[in-house]
């Protein structure tokens, strides 16, 4: 007994357009595959827009004076502020000034001088940067102990806001640059030469 195995016939031309379709396949998968890449670098790499700002000390300093000076007090302590000097130093993410300040602790009267720092912070909806988080580095009172002007200190930090959260210390100023800093976070902070360089971006 003979068994004969029927093999279909499959014209060329069909052939040929069944290649082209797998490779029309292959090219449409490798340009999504693409394009995903490219959206993982704009997510995760660099961004699809940046800005450097630059902030001087005295563009800090002239917004600073207008809330000096300043009387602040509890049970405990009475004191006054003035003066405000900003000192950049290089390196740092954080923006330290100097305040001249009279005390009254504890019946005693002192005359020191106070230094703080404070963090910059971008608020994208007005466009503006603040300077937040104010905390004290030291207290200089002549004739005290260190032991005796922490105390002072330890008291003032229960009375010091200054309320420098709600004063911007620098606006952009271009519309065009405004739309698109809507948008934007502070991605990076640093003092060089003199200046504060602020990168906002989106």
């Amino acid at each position: 007994m003979i068994i004969f195995f029927v093999v279909p016939f499959i014209p060329v031309h069909f052939q040929t357009q069944v290649r082209k379709v797998k490779k029309m396949k292959k090219v449409v998968c490798l340009c999504l595959l693409i394009v995903f890449s490219l959206s993982l670098v704009g997510c995760g790499g660099k961004s699809l827009w940046t800005k450097t700002i630059t902030i001087t000390q005295q563009q800090i300093e002239d917004k600073m004076v207008g809330k000096f000076p300043m009387h602040k007090e509890n049970r405990l302590i009475k004191a006054d502020f003035s003066n405000p000097t900003v000192l950049l130093t290089a390196g740092s993410e954080r923006i330290t000034f100097g305040l001249n300040t009279e005390i009254e602790f504890l019946r005693d009267t002192y005359s020191g001088d106070l230094m703080m720092s404070a963090e910059l912070e971008y608020v994208p909806s007005k466009g503006s940067f603040y300077l937040v988080n104010s905390e004290i580095e030291s207290l200089t009172i002549g004739g005290l102990s260190k032991s005796k002007c922490d105390k002072v200190a330890g008291a003032l930090g229960k009375i010091i806001y200054f309320g420098l959260d709600t004063l911007p210390v620098y606006t952009l100023n271009t519309s065009d640059i405004k739309q698109k800093a809507a948008k934007a976070v502070l991605k990076s902070v640093v003092i060089n030469d003199g200046n504060i360089e602020a990168v906002i971006g989106i």
